[in-house]
């Protein structure tokens, strides 16, 4: 609706303005204002009707020859001509109210401000008075109609208080996102200040013609709540002339879900531990052109700008990749410096930087996303190689939209040297595995299929900038995959939870196999989803068409001396537990045994001891039921007959996901509570482990705000997705959901 409108209009004597524009002091006659002494020159100096001060009475305005610029040409401006340069333009106020008076009937309630007055806006403040019973539900955005340009002011703060009876101005202490009384004052009202930052700066306004339609919209997420829209005032700065071209940036918010220490995790102040992606919108005003640089300073603080946004936006969002050293941890202001060209902008946020928590282990490095060319996304699965060549270690890191590929040889100093977008479209899901200096990588992506990458390629690029690089092979029999494990010794990948269409039904999300001997000719090789093994167990189960979430495939050499040089996958089948199958003829998979174990939720990921006899399995949906990180532990001394030996109870209650086996450890990616280590502690004369004895020695934690159910631990999936502990340096890689690539050392 078009509200009633009341307008008034004064010069701008006080109050802030957004950039750009001058104001000076108003003389006893209620003149033009210009800064004045009293002397009836125009410098506050010595009387003598120069502007410059110097003393020589010649009405110059550089203290020279009676120019303005300082060549000696007569003119002001410096071009040549003559010409006298401007006084700077005293902005006027224009003040417009509209009552909409109107009560939340609708879900949303829009009030119109149509201006005719001409000019353009380089400042604004807005009063809003908004009577409702919960402020949680609000959404409050204003929009200039002719711009196209929308500011979103609040956006549903975290408070059961009500009413929005409030001043919004860039330069108020107080923010109206982080500051909003979660339980509301004495009164029942959410805002006890007169006065709160919105959600996006107003500043960004700047340089927009003032006419045409301003609308406050509010929504309201309730219907039932009640409430009413009573008035709202803008208050705009406005001069005639064009503005000067402008920048402006907006403070770091909060982040909606929590983010890691090894993050920012931004409330009512930041938490940063190891490095971050720090979100920032920014704007370029008045006709400002050009590529800004966001940086962010502060003690032991470094930090590098990646925009993404099209340039075509009207507001842009970047991300400060930003990373605190260990011995600037504390509380501390970070400042956030936009520069283009001679154009700047500063934000300031109160920081706090929260170490790890860590035990026997050091971070050495991180990278975070935006340094690994996806900012705004999630990581995920990852692996390694080592150069057989250079003997350079190299991390293949997975994300949202693609796959990264890291020199981690010097950890201290990573060097992301080239990335691989995904095939198709984006997906939270990616996996990957090595094979004869080639990466193998699936996704959860539609159509996706298998990209094949010949890692000998990343010799060549030795820059700092990463390199775009495109698949060498592409296999497209399936579309989307869930993970993939490729046995080294025979040359076959297999595939699981893939699809062609419709999940799952191809394979019916079981084994896929495809022989990739030739790794750049991959070719289908067979298909198993489960089978009666020809020696079956009592109360065990033996479902056809079983789902498989990931296994281990290995040339098998341990203790069932039968299978010796046989293709063993010990496949993590959902609820169907874990399933052992012989996939030596593809044509003719025999499943060996099932065994579904105590309390089978989600049967997730494992790994075999290096003697092939024990098998460690992570379940993703038992933490709940036991009370903490569970790690099912099997004996295969007979793969016809595993034996449940028991259970790993970790000290956190995260969720668990990935693990790996590498010497007599093994080394796991629980989500929240980061990366655990314990030693199996298998006996060296008879190879026995026993649960009794597996003691967890060691962890980095770089998620510490939240590792059990008390929290979000064993509910939510953040933190560590998966570990590599398999280089020979000894360097250990933790692929982490929100902080990126972590590089650590083991004390």
């Amino acid at each position: 609706m078009v509200s009633s409108v009341t307008r008034t209009l004064r010069l701008v004597l006080t109050g802030v303005l957004l950039m750009g524009a001058a104001c000076g002091e108003e003389d006893s006659r209620g003149d033009q204002p210009t800064p004045s002494d009293g002397t009836g020159d125009t410098t506050g100096g010595d009387g003598d009707a120069d502007t410059t001060g110097d003393g020589d009475g010649d009405g110059d305005t550089t203290g020279g020859d009676g120019d303005t610029t300082g060549d000696g040409d007569g003119d002001t401006t410096g071009d040549g001509d003559g010409d006298p340069e401007p006084e700077p333009e005293v902005p006027m106020e224009f003040v417009y109210t509209a009552t909409p008076d109107e009560p939340f009937d609708d879900e949303t309630v829009v009030s119109t401000i149509d201006i005719k007055d001409a000019g353009f806006v380089v400042g604004l403040e807005l009063d809003v008075d908004i009577d409702h019973s919960r402020v949680a539900e609000l959404d409050i955005y204003l929009q200039h109609l002719e711009s196209s340009l929308v500011l979103d002011l609040v956006t549903r703060p975290s408070s059961t208080a009500a009413n929005v009876k409030l001043a919004l101005s860039d330069e108020a202490v107080a923010d109206i996102q982080d500051d909003v009384l979660p339980n509301g004052d004495d009164a029942g009202e959410a805002y006890d200040q007169d006065a709160y930052q919105p959600l996006t700066p107003l500043r960004f306004a700047y340089g927009e013609t003032l006419a045409g339609q301003w609308r406050l919209v509010v929504s309201d997420g309730s219907r039932g709540d009640g409430g009413r829209f009573n008035s709202w005032t803008m208050r705009v700065q406005v001069v005639q002339g064009a503005p000067a071209p402008a920048i402006a940036i907006a403070r770091p918010r909060p982040f909606r879900r929590q983010r890691p220490a090894g993050g920012i995790g931004m409330r009512d102040r930041s938490g940063i531990g190891i490095a971050a992606d720090v979100p920032i919108r920014y704007r370029l005003m008045a006709g400002a052109t050009g590529d800004i640089d966001i940086a962010a300073t502060g003690p032991g603080v470094t930090s590098k700008f990646f925009a993404i946004d099209d340039d075509n936006l009207l507001i842009r969002t970047g991300y400060v990749a930003f990373k605190g050293s260990a011995a600037s941890l504390g509380d501390q202001q970070v400042e956030f410096v936009g520069t283009l060209g001679d154009l700047t902008d500063r934000r300031t946020r109160a920081t706090e930087f929260v170490e790890p928590a860590a035990r026997g282990v050091s971070i050495l490095s991180n990278v975070t996303l935006a340094e690994l060319g996806y900012p705004d996304v999630i990581g995920n699965d990852m692996w390694g190689w080592t150069d057989p060549e250079t003997g350079k270690e190299w991390a293949i890191m997975g994300t949202q939209f693609g796959t990264a590929f890291v020199d981690v040889s010097d950890p201290r100093n990573p060097r992301v040297a080239a990335t691989m977008d995904t095939q198709t479209s984006q997906s939270y899901w990616r996996d990957m595995k090595v094979y004869k200096n080639h990466a193998f990588i699936v996704s959860e992506a539609n159509g996706h299929g298998l990209q094949v990458f010949d890692l000998t390629e990343l010799r060549g690029f030795d820059g700092d900038t990463p390199v775009p690089v495109e698949p060498d092979a592409h296999f497209d029999e399936f579309g989307n995959a869930h993970n993939i494990d490729v046995d080294e010794e025979s040359g076959y990948a297999i595939i699981v939870g893939a699809d062609n269409g419709s999940f799952p039904n191809l394979c019916s999300g079981g084994l896929f196999m495809v022989d990739i001997s030739e790794p750049l000719l991959p070719t289908y090789a067979g298909c198993f989803s489960g089978g009666t093994p020809a020696v079956t167990q009592p109360g065990q189960s033996y479902p056809r068409n079983v789902q498989t979430h990931d296994l281990q495939c290995v040339t098998y050499d341990g203790p069932d001396t039968r299978f010796t040089g046989r293709e063993i996958c010990l496949s993590c089948d959902y609820s169907a537990g874990l399933g052992i199958a012989d996939i030596t003829n593809k044509d003719a998979v025999e499943q060996l045994s099932r065994i579904n174990y105590r309390s089978t939720r989600t049967s997730h990921q494992g790994w075999l001891s290096e003697d092939h006899r024990y098998f460690f399995l992570n379940d993703e949906s038992d933490e709940r039921i036991f009370g903490s990180t569970r790690t099912v532990v099997f004996d295969l001394e007979n793969l016809e007959n595993p034996i449940e030996l028991g259970d790993f109870l970790n000290p956190s209650n995260a969720i668990g996901h990935d693990a790996y086996v590498m010497d007599d450890r093994l080394y796991m990616a629980n989500y929240t509570s980061g990366l655990r280590v314990v030693d199996l502690n298998q006996n060296p004369d008879t190879g026995i482990i026993t649960v009794e004895g597996m003691v967890e020695t060691a962890y980095f934690d770089a998620y510490v705000s939240d590792d059990t159910a008390d929290g979000r631990g064993a509910g939510f999936f953040d933190g560590a997705w998966s570990v590599y502990p398999f280089f020979d340096s000894g360097t250990i890689l933790v692929s982490d959901i929100n902080a990126g690539l972590l590089i650590l050392e083991a004390n």
